[in-house]
């Protein structure tokens, strides 16, 4: 059978099982058998993800607030949950996301005993900067934590390089590594999209969101984004990758972006990582597919759909195993979905009605002193761009225009779908889901 295989479909080469999971993947052998292969590595990451976390969560606690409680007394972390990221009047810096993961998997429990399994799936900290900075001077010498919380809900993955690194070397470690894997992140999509799409269109897709955005400042106060956000790019690199593949193959690069993605987020942004990923397929598809009038709509159908099913399983999945170990209760989650979507919340009462979330996330990011110059040169650009396809007539080019411009969509899907989120926001807080990323400023809840 795996001769007849390679026989088939020579282009998949490897050991006969890599070249049916690869011929499965593709969709080369039938839908059922795609089906089929893209479950099976759908649970299969479900798994690696709970087993990264265990391993991560065996870590023994005192070994991670002994460093915190040193890098405090060193002035390197303070109480302050929104610092100011010195770049406009209204930008802040999520240092209370990050109050949270430093404080991943601490607790009184955790600090008299190494329980990995109870610590992955529930996931305890200490709450926001104030009390967790008081709660890491009580574990260290020997008290109790006043506040103690749990974020069973979110899968919590950036523990994996976290904790590791706050044991080994403290928060100076953990923002070090951040630094070099959003550096990472960034040399490979551009390493990638320029192999598919050529130097010119890659470095403009990244420009704009690294010089019209606070990205830069957050590697002290939000490293937790830098985390995030490399995630994002890495996913954006994988949908360069499979774009020119089959639209099956596109499908199944999506769930696993999307899943990938999931296993870090804080809900703070998904969709310049769904954006990233759909317009890598369909700028690959149409550079492949030049002529053809339907492979580049086809690709924008399987990539946007695919990347937003594996997010939003991989969340389901999470909850499943919360629900079922009994780390999460099924009042939470049902709450939590509640007020995400329609806005019903007893906090800040921010504008609601069709485009305030946009328009809120707009008015934020143009607040940056770069933003505005970047999006009068983008407009300018596309005015242009307009003009000279009406003056043409280029219907081809129009369409592959119309493609390559419909990811950008996404973020605005996303904001309204979720537009009841800005309601549950500190005073100090902003709409949390930025594309743009003029970055979340609340903790994640």
């Amino acid at each position: 059978m795996h001769d007849d295989l390679h026989a088939e479909h020579p282009q998949f080469e490897g050991p006969p099982p890599m070249r049916t999971v690869r011929a499965a993947l593709s969709g080369s052998i039938g839908a059922w058998r795609w089906i089929l292969a893209v479950a099976g590595l759908f649970v299969g990451l479900q798994a690696l993800f709970l087993l990264l976390l265990v391993l991560a969560h065996s870590i023994p606690a005192v070994f991670i607030y002994s460093e915190l409680a040193t890098d405090i007394a060193d002035g390197l972390w303070t109480t302050a949950d929104h610092p100011s990221d010195g770049i406009s009047h209204r930008g802040l810096s999520d240092a209370y996301t990050d109050c949270i993961v430093l404080t991943a998997g601490l607790s009184s429990h955790t600090a008299t005993a190494i329980d990995p399994l109870w610590s992955a799936l529930t996931f305890p900290h200490l709450g926001s900067c104030e009390p967790a900075v008081a709660g890491v001077k009580a574990l260290s010498t020997g008290g109790i934590p006043a506040i103690e919380g749990t974020y069973g809900r979110y899968w919590g993955g950036f523990a994996v390089l976290t904790r590791p690194l706050l044991a080994l070397g403290g928060i100076g470690a953990v923002r070090i590594a951040a630094v070099l894997l959003v550096g990472a992140a960034v040399a490979i999509l551009l390493v990638v999209a320029r192999r598919r799409i050529g130097i010119l269109p890659a470095i403009a897709l990244l420009t704009p969101v690294l010089v019209s955005t606070n990205f830069m400042t957050q590697s002290t106060t939000g490293f937790s984004h830098l985390i995030e956000f490399s995630i994002a790019l890495l996913g954006g690199a994988l949908g360069f990758t499979v774009g020119a593949r089959s639209s099956w193959t596109i499908a199944a690069g999506g769930m696993v972006a999307g899943a990938l993605f999931v296993f870090v987020d804080f809900l703070h942004n998904p969709p310049i990582a769904w954006m990233l990923f759909v317009f890598g397929a369909v700028a690959v598809r149409l550079e492949s597919h030049p002529s053809s009038r339907r492979s580049g709509a086809k690709a924008l159908i399987a990539a946007t759909v695919s990347w937003l099913a594996g997010y939003g399983a991989t969340w389901a999945a999470r909850w499943m195993i919360g629900l079922a170990s009994g780390a999460v209760a099924w009042d939470e989650l049902s709450g939590k979905v509640s007020r995400w979507t329609s806005g019903t919340d007893d906090a800040i009462d921010l504008p609601s009605g069709p485009g305030a979330a946009t328009k809120i996330n707009a008015g934020f990011w143009l607040d940056v002193p770069t933003a505005l110059p970047v999006a009068l040169a983008v407009l300018g650009l596309l005015a242009w761009a307009v003009v000279t396809l009406v003056r043409t007539h280029d219907r081809l080019a129009a369409r592959r225009m119309a493609l390559l411009a419909a990811p950008a969509l996404l973020a605005i899907v996303w904001l309204e779908a979720l537009s009841g989120t800005p309601r549950g926001m500190h005073s100090s807080s902003t709409v949390r889901y930025p594309w743009r990323p003029e970055w979340s400023r609340r903790a994640p809840s």
